[in-house]
């Protein structure tokens, strides 16, 4: 960013950053129950998912309100994926 952030402005994005976080940790545990429910459930699959779990439960964890650049890279690269699952999910696919 051009311009030095506010500590309003920093307290906002670093929030927005981890509610983003928080709802990718809810999709795989949504997908792990999903799995979980079915006769014959992939175990591969619900590792996995426990895996990125556990993996976004430390990234929320070590996720720092004076890490801009973190921050930053919450907000590009986890929006749109969750904005994108969310109107997938909503649409009923």
């Amino acid at each position: 960013m051009g311009t030095e952030l506010t500590y309003q402005e920093r307290l906002i994005r670093f929030e927005i950053a981890q509610d983003i976080i928080g709802l990718l940790m809810a999709h795989c545990t949504h997908r792990i129950h999903e799995e979980q429910k079915k006769d014959a459930p992939d175990a591969g699959k619900i590792a996995e998912w426990h895996a990125e779990f556990d993996r976004l439960v430390d990234e929320q964890y070590e996720l720092r309100l004076v890490d801009d650049s973190e921050i930053a890279r919450v907000l590009a690269d986890y929006g749109p994926l969750v904005k994108a699952r969310y109107e997938m999910a909503s649409s009923g696919d």
